[in-house]
């Protein structure tokens, strides 16, 4: 036994998550798993389906482990869905069988996927088992529901080769870049070797294990598919280092344990909030048809809407660009409380505040390469402290707006509006009074704060690196409002 597996025994798991289980006969398609650097899909025997990178590469189109005795193949009978894994339970004469596949998350080695296989031979006396692995690398095999890869990602060819009983998989280079997409598939700790292998073209891999199982004595080997854009020295590096699996397999439950500790956004349907805290997890989904593609969801009769990781399965990586990189993502979703819609590659989320904004306000622009400007925590506070210091320092205590720019419903461009205020009535009520003609005024109530953040804007320009602006001249209503004024209530809401 591994030394690192011995350390292992001593180690407190945590509390296994909620699980679905069903005939594996029943599912069309398994789960997705995922950890904001590698995305897998699978088949309803936890087989791998598609593997992809956050900077788009494809690592593998398609790898199954398939299972057969002297008697013949074991045959799936349930699959069981886990928040951070798919496992699939194999029967056959002689021999029982269990094969998760999971990624790991929060960890070191989130660039891997796992299958550990558990094993036990039930007859009288030893059993054989032969396991084959048959691997396709790109290009992709399109399959109903999977993203669809991009030509130059289809037309990739990889050269495989065996070294130290570890598969090397290599894309060959393109237009003259260097081969960065490496990949390394064998079994973690390299003992067994395979009995056989081939390597197909284009881009197939076959390797052949044959395993002695004593008769009640369970065993247990994990299969580790790693991959690496550094290059094949940075994959070895990684895969020399890489700890006992059962090990990785408790941090990250650990870890996504505490991803449901979090607090949960609130969507605009009930169903999507029903499942969120699986959604939290960014890792199981299944199957469900969508207007913008396919989406998943964790339990086939719902219709639940994965909200963590919406902008990879509903918006679709495609629309993913540099500026909405998955720490954006984090931010965006640490920052809201509500997501009120997600398509064409932004998210409109509800912020604690109560603004309904693009990507709860976060802004990638007019702030240095790796940070993100978020809206302020109290904005009526923060205008309030800046009135204060003005007073206290110059002898000078305007009215303060603090601003932001938003979108508009049915209009285009963007324009600044008030989300803080001190000083001021942000709102000049005009019902009760009459227009020139006459005719009373009965719903007409101008959003001052609004309109002279708007104006202050022209002043300020966007890309001119000005903090504020003054206006001078604007008769005002002096008062303590509140940017909260400018909030439409829910109760009259019509959109909502």
């Amino acid at each position: 036994m591994h030394a690192q597996e011995r350390e292992l025994a001593s180690l407190t798991h945590p509390e296994p998550l909620p699980l679905y289980r069903y005939p594996t006969a029943s599912m069309r398609l398994g789960c997705s798993l995922g950890n904001f650097l590698l995305f897998a899909r699978t088949d309803p025997e936890s087989n791998l389906m598609g593997l992809w990178a956050s900077e788009d590469q494809w690592y593998c189109g398609r790898l199954r482990i398939s299972l057969r005795t002297p008697s013949g193949p074991l045959l799936p009978s349930a699959t069981l869905l886990r928040p951070e894994a798919q496992e699939t339970e194999y029967e056959g004469p002689g021999v029982r069988a269990r094969k998760r596949i999971w990624v790991p998350a929060g960890t070191a080695w989130d660039r891997a996927v796992v299958w550990t296989l558990e094993l036990e031979g039930d007859g009288q006396g030893p059993a054989r088992l032969w396991v084959q692995l048959d691997a396709v690398w790109p290009p992709i095999v399109e399959q109903e529901g999977l993203r669809r890869a991009e030509p130059e990602q289809q037309e990739k060819r990889v050269r495989c080769r065996l070294e130290r009983g570890v598969v090397v998989a290599v894309t060959q280079p393109l237009c003259g870049r260097p081969a960065t997409e490496v990949r390394l598939l064998g079994i973690w700790g390299g003992v067994p070797e395979p009995a056989a292998h081939h390597f197909g073209e284009p881009g197939t891999t076959r390797l052949v294990y044959e395993l002695t199982l004593p008769p009640g004595t369970p065993t247990r080997l994990h299969w580790v598919l790693l991959t690496d854009p550094g290059g094949e020295a940075a994959a070895w590096q990684a895969w020399q280092s890489m700890p006992c699996p059962d090990r990785l397999y408790s941090d990250t439950l650990g870890y996504l344990t505490g991803r449901l500790s979090l607090p949960s956004l609130l969507t605009p349907s009930p169903a999507v909030n029903r499942g969120f805290q699986w959604a939290k997890v960014n890792t199981l989904r299944t199957q469900c048809r969508y207007p913008s593609g396919y989406g998943f969801t964790n339990d086939p009769p719902q219709d639940i809407l994965v909200v963590r990781d919406a902008a990879w399965y509903i918006l679709g990586n495609d629309w993913l660009t540099p500026d909405f990189s998955r720490g954006m993502i984090e931010l965006v979703l640490r920052e809201s409380v509500r997501i009120v819609r997600m398509d064409r590659g932004l998210i409109i989320a509800e912020t604690r505040h109560g603004f309904v904004c693009a990507n709860a306000g976060v802004d990638l622009s007019n702030v240095p390469p790796g940070y993100a400007a978020l809206l302020p925590l109290d904005p009526d506070a923060s205008a309030a402290a800046i009135r204060r210091e003005l007073a206290e320092r110059a002898n000078w205590e305007p009215a303060v707006i603090v601003s932001d720019t938003f979108g508009r419903a049915w209009r285009n461009g963007i324009v600044n509006v008030a989300i803080g205020v001190a000083g001021l009535r942000p709102l000049e009520d005009y019902r009760g009074r009459q227009d020139p003609y006459g005719n009373e005024l009965r719903v007409t109530v101008i959003a001052v704060a609004d309109e002279l953040a708007a104006a202050a804007e022209l002043v300020m320009g966007k890309t001119e690196r000005c903090p504020a602006a003054i206006v001078r001249g604007y008769r005002f209503e002096a008062g303590d409002g509140s940017g909260r004024e400018l909030l439409m209530p829910p109760e009259r809401d019509l959109f909502r």
